[in-house]
């Protein structure tokens, strides 16, 4: 951990944006590059395989085009399979 005594111990607020590729992949990455020119810090991409590729190799891409922490946004169970998964039918958000 680095130290924040310069700061007073205050850390430096971080925002990040969800940016699911909704487009061509050239407009996705100009899209990245403007999201880190306005000072995010993370770019999070959902996980949903239905309308866009994986979220591991695409992030790889934008990693590579700006200086942005990577993640992806997602659920591991849908709704429709929680009683499978002995979830008991709810779905709870939140408690990682």
């Amino acid at each position: 951990m680095a130290s924040n005594e310069a700061t007073g111990g205050a850390r430096p607020l971080r925002f990040g944006v969800v940016a699911p590729l909704r487009t061509d992949l050239p407009a996705w990455r100009d899209q990245v590059r403007r999201i880190a020119g306005s000072g995010y810090s993370t770019l999070l991409m959902p996980d949903v395989q239905q309308w866009q590729p994986a979220p591991g190799p695409t992030l790889a891409v934008a990693a590579t085009l700006a200086d942005l922490r990577v993640g992806y946004v997602g659920v591991c169970l849908s709704a429709a399979h929680a009683p499978e998964y002995g979830v008991g039918g709810a779905l709870t958000v939140g408690a990682y």
